[in-house]
């Protein structure tokens, strides 16, 4: 992310990191020119914001004062909610969730517009609301904080295309918390709903085999790796596991 964004750590120092932030640019950029359904996680989503433009606050403990957003430093486990977010009724997130039962335990009720819901949190960075990705909009947010102009802001918990934007029409939805450790039942629903839409999309649209997705994120993952100086080795190592998974991607999707 430090390349797309001068303020964020830079990842080049780790070349493992290096190689993933290739691999997951080439992931997210197809997408997005296909129209693929995409669910993008934590790290996912600051990487997109950061691809779009956007930017990412550093350190959130010293915007609010602790690090609950870190339950992994408590000693809890990823299926234990901590965070209370409030998602907007109007995207597609919200429309999952406001069909979804939930618990929500503030004192607090969700704001005008949002539906409320527990989640959990692992991480310590985020999107920075006042920069924003081109192309995205933030669909819903957790705690407030004071930005260094002294205004009163809300930490971003998902993004997905701005409707009137030149992301419009990608099945996007990213967010900040793990939803695959199913803390509540909004993210359970969420990656059903998403297997689903990526099901749909693999029956309608046919193989492109102009393109060769997994030799174009393979030949980024090696460049990647002579930049960081990763060892030959291990790169040739992400890449023959990719090239294993080729045979097992190109059969025809089994839905049982």
């Amino acid at each position: 992310r430090h390349a797309l964004h001068a303020k964020t750590n830079n990842e080049a120092n780790n070349p493992e990191s290096a190689a993933r932030a290739a691999y997951e640019r080439t992931l997210l950029t197809l997408a997005s020119e296909r129209h693929m359904p995409t669910l993008a996680v934590c790290a996912g989503m600051q990487r997109l914001n950061a691809m779009r433009g956007g930017g990412i606050l550093q350190h959130i403990p010293d915007l609010l004062g602790d690090d609950h957003h870190e339950q992994n430093k408590q000693g809890m486990p990823p299926f234990c909610p901590v965070v209370p977010v409030d998602i907007d009724k109007n995207s597609a997130l919200g429309t999952i969730a406001g069909t979804t039962p939930t618990i929500y335990t503030p004192s607090y009720p969700p704001l005008p517009g949002t539906v409320g819901v527990n989640e959990n949190s692992f991480h310590h960075q985020a999107i920075d609301p006042d920069r924003v990705g081109y192309g995205l909009r933030v669909t819903a947010f957790s705690d407030s904080y004071v930005n260094p102009q002294g205004q009163l802001r809300r930490l971003p918990e998902a993004i997905e295309p701005d409707p009137q934007g030149p992301l419009a029409g990608w099945p996007m939805v990213a967010v900040q918390w793990h939803p695959e450790f199913a803390a509540s039942r909004v993210s359970t629903n969420l990656i059903a709903t998403m297997v689903d839409k990526s099901a749909q999309h693999a029956q309608s649209h046919p193989r492109d085999t102009s393109h060769d997705l997994v030799g174009a994120m393979a030949a980024n993952i090696v460049s990647a790796g002579k930049q960081s100086k990763l060892p030959a080795t291990t790169s040739q190592s992400h890449v023959q596991d990719i090239i294993a998974a080729r045979a097992q991607a190109s059969a025809p999707l089994q839905r049982s």
